[in-house]
């Protein structure tokens, strides 16, 4: 069986992230960096992370599309896992979806297994 590593502040990061859903609200990759340290750039790694392991995995609403980019706050260009494939004119409705779902689910007992 293959382990997945986890990335630096992942944990602040998905605590972020769910206080965000339950607030109802995005935030972007440089507050995000300021909160949990690190740079903007950076936090692609740790959101990546929550979007693949805790999230998809497990069948949630992807979390991570709440993280969004500070210049049109949309999420990011690798916001979508190569394995997903939705028509760029789609994409829009698709996000705001997601977005909803995320808002819409309970994130109170969802952790980083391990």
């Amino acid at each position: 069986m293959t382990s997945v590593n986890v990335p630096k502040n992942t944990e602040a990061v998905l605590k972020l992230l769910k206080e965000c859903a339950r607030d109802m609200r995005t935030i972007t990759y440089g507050e995000i960096a300021e909160r949990c340290g690190g740079s903007a750039v950076g936090t692609g790694y740790p959101v990546g992370y929550i979007r693949d392991e805790i999230c998809r995995k497990h069948g949630r609403p992807w979390l991570s599309v709440i993280a969004v980019s500070g210049s049109d706050m949309r999420p990011g260009g690798n916001y979508l896992p190569d394995d997903v494939q939705i028509p760029e004119e789609l994409q829009e409705h698709w996000w705001r979806g997601m977005v909803s779902q995320v808002y819409a689910y309970d994130w109170s007992n969802v952790e980083i297994e391990g």
